[in-house]
């Protein structure tokens, strides 16, 4: 075991600092789930009590507080790499913090009700190492940055920390330098020109090739039959959550989440983990929901099918914090499963876990990539974890989001054309509500509907394709794997570890997918005769344009200014969904296009 390239980075910069380099701020873009909880500890054992006395991490939970006291206590991992004596204690606002050990931890919150100046005096009394771990829970203009001014004032470091380093409402991260561009205010963590600051940058890209952590595989679900009541009475009714845009298109998310659809994508991310299982007993199942009373619901459906459950739903309470004690397998009886609101998405470090299923309206690009990256933490060989969540534009949105981030740090502006799209909840409320301000509807039905695979690197099945590698899996007696993992076993005839499956079943999926695509291929000239290829790829392109101008003008018809403006905002939201799927259409082969010309038929029907 080697230290991984973010934690070499921080090595080697408190190496310089010991040097003489007058570095006083280092600011870590870390993607969620690769290790910074490390980097405190590189710190301390190689500054106290050279450069400083002693450690101050800083957290948002009391949750993340103990597992900070572990990383310094009972990490095996970096104290065979990197041995130490140091030790912390959690603490709150009492004096003399650390009681002897080499520093503490405490919560912002703790900070931001210290009325007399615990802490402040604290850094006064001594050189402190201050961490700050997920600092974008600190708005620059909210009343913790008061408290926290002298700590960082007086520090004689300071190590700030995030996968995130962006707010869901745009406003400034409090002490972080920042810069304008055309999209708005940005951080400017590596714009450092004094000699004062060092920037450690690790992508999601960087950390999967090194194997930090596990590539995710995306099972999209989309809805069907989803209808609902609006305020005024009227009764509405899409086939799919491409159908329904702008304000329908948050009423048809909230309706799948409150309807029977919630329990159907249960019940598959449940059979495929219970499958996954059968050779990782190790694995367990995080589910997020939108509120605590489908949060309690869904508990009990996961203990009705005999699953050890249970929900963690109030921050820091000590139900919950038992409830993730149990999950993380330290108290007993140990739980399998957790249902939560709001609380476990952060920092908690469990990495058995191998599915999460997201029954949240939340579309927050920071919170989401935090909520996913609970399944994407190394255990044993885990090469993937398996997020079971809804398909809708939304969603999409914050996927295309993250894929094109990449090779990127974590707070790369955007670009203007990629500002975010947020739904009705654009972070985890204090208080979970029930309903969505301002959507003042009345769900109906909603159901589970076709699904398609995708991955981190932005490759992509169809919503046919998955179809035909799950039910190739199925008949094979092959479980737990998603149908994108399926095609990549036929094609390349390699067995990972976890799958379970033996040389011949994959002979028979290969010959059975052999069989299947040769009968179609068979039944489906793709060049008519007399057709040059070119010819045929523009005329496959001009039927899908054609076919989906008039699946929109079916459903807007007449020449009025609104139905104009609502078929071109359909089709733009139709196109980029096909873009999504399948890829530019310019660049497909003709097979590609027969796939699409298909699918716009099945699912567009004019």
């Amino acid at each position: 075991m080697q230290l991984r390239s973010h934690q070499q980075d921080m090595l080697d910069i408190v190496q310089r600092i010991k040097a003489g380099a007058p570095i006083r701020n280092i600011y870590a873009a870390v993607t969620p789930g690769a290790g910074k909880s490390w980097l405190p500890v590189i710190a301390a054992r190689e500054l106290i009590p050279l450069l400083a006395d002693k450690i101050c991490w800083v957290v948002p939970r009391t949750n993340l507080a103990r597992q900070a006291e572990d990383v310094f206590a009972n990490n095996s991992a970096i104290q065979g790499l990197l041995p130490h004596n140091h030790l912390i204690r959690m603490a709150k606002n009492e004096a003399d913090p650390t009681r002897g050990n080499s520093g503490y931890v405490t919560t912002y919150q703790a900070i931001g009700m210290d009325a007399k100046g615990q802490h402040a005096h604290e850094f006064r009394q001594h050189r402190y190492i201050l961490v700050l771990d997920e600092p974008h829970h600190i708005a620059d203009e909210a009343q913790w940055p008061e408290r926290l001014a002298p700590l960082i004032e007086n520090a004689a470091l300071c190590i700030f920390m995030s996968g995130t380093f962006e707010r869901h409402d745009r406003r400034r991260i409090a002490f972080l330098p920042y810069k304008k561009e055309l999209t708005g205010d940005y951080p400017d963590l590596d714009g450092d020109t004094t000699g004062t600051s060092a920037y450690i940058e690790y992508g999601r890209e960087r950390a999967i090739a090194e194997g930090s952590i596990a590539n995710l595989i995306f099972r999209r679900h989309d809805a069907g039959g989803l209808a609902w009541e609006t305020a005024e009475g009227e009764q509405k009714a899409f086939d799919s959550f491409t159908d329904a845009v702008g304000k329908d298109g948050k009423a048809a998310l909230w309706t799948a989440l409150t309807q029977k659809y919630a329990f159907d994508l249960l019940e598959r991310g449940l059979d495929s983990w219970l499958g996954f299982r059968q050779n990782n007993k190790w694995a367990k199942l995080l589910v997020v929901a939108h509120s605590q009373a489908r949060a309690e619901e869904l508990n009990n459906y996961l203990r009705e099918k005999g699953v050890v459950s249970d929900i963690a739903i109030s921050n820091d309470s000590p139900a919950a914090t038992k409830a993730i004690d149990r999950f993380k397998g330290l108290r007993k009886p140990r739980l399998d499963a957790l249902v939560t609101v709001q609380m476990a998405y952060e920092g908690m470090d469990v990495p058995q876990i191998s599915h999460v299923v997201c029954l949240t309206g939340i579309r927050s690009k920071p919170w989401l990539e935090q909520c996913f990256a609970r399944a994407a933490r190394i255990y044993g060989g885990k090469s993937h974890g398996y997020i079971w969540v809804p398909d809708d534009p939304l969603f999409r949105n914050v996927y295309e989001q993250i894929v094109d981030e990449q090779d990127k740090g974590a707070y790369r502006p955007p670009e203007a054309e990629d500002a975010p799209m947020l739904s009705w909840a654009t972070q985890a409320p204090a208080e979970p509500r029930d309903v969505p301000a301002g959507l003042g509807i009345t769900p109906l039905d909603a159901k589970v509907g076709a699904e398609t695979n995708s991955d981190l690197t932005g490759a992509t099945l169809t919503a046919e394709e998955t179809d035909l590698f799950a039910t190739i899996a199925y008949e094979e007696g092959v479980f737990g794997l998603a149908p994108m993992q399926v095609k990549t076993l036929i094609s390349d005839g390699q067995l990972p570890y976890e799958t379970g499956i033996s040389s011949e079943q994959l002979r028979k999926m290969q010959r059975r997918y052999a069989k299947q695509t040769d009968s179609k291929s068979a039944s489906t000239p793709i060049v008519p005769a007399g057709l040059r290829p070119s010819d045929t790829e523009q005329k496959y392109r001009d039927r899908i344009s054609s076919w989906i101008r008039k699946h929109a003008y079916k459903r807007w018809p007449g020449e009025t200014r609104d139905a104009r403006i609502r078929r071109a905002v359909y089709i733009k939201t139709v196109n980029s969904t096909l873009l999504q799927a399948f890829g530019p259409r310019d660049r497909l082969r003709i097979d590609g296009l027969v796939m699409l010309w298909a699918h716009v038929q099945r699912y567009f029907p004019s």
